[in-house]
């Protein structure tokens, strides 16, 4: 008699290779490995059958977002784009002369 709830074998490849394309893919993106959760990755392989590009584009995303709400890196402002957030310097306004 089979069992209801047999466990499948969904992942993409095995650990040894996952991590190769995990670290690949960190090196590619110019992710740091200081910063890439191994424990995650290897949770997000197990349970999603995740890629290692996938997982280290979810930490990628997270730890810039985190920059970025701890005012660690603004998004460069490109030129063209009036509301950019940077002020605009005003024209120095001319010296009156004083009248005595």
């Amino acid at each position: 008699m089979p069992l209801k709830n047999q466990w499948v074998d969904r992942r993409c490849c095995d650990w040894d290779t996952f991590l190769d394309g995990l670290l690949a893919a960190a090196h590619r993106m110019g992710f740091p490995l200081l910063l890439v959760d191994r424990c995650e990755a290897r949770s997000y392989w197990r349970r999603h059958s995740c890629t290692g590009a996938e997982v280290i584009r979810m930490q990628r995303a997270r730890e810039m977002d985190a920059a970025l709400y701890n005012g660690f890196g603004e998004p460069p402002a490109s030129e063209n784009d009036p509301d950019s957030g940077e002020p605009t310097p005003l024209p120095p306004s001319p010296i009156s002369p004083v009248l005595a």
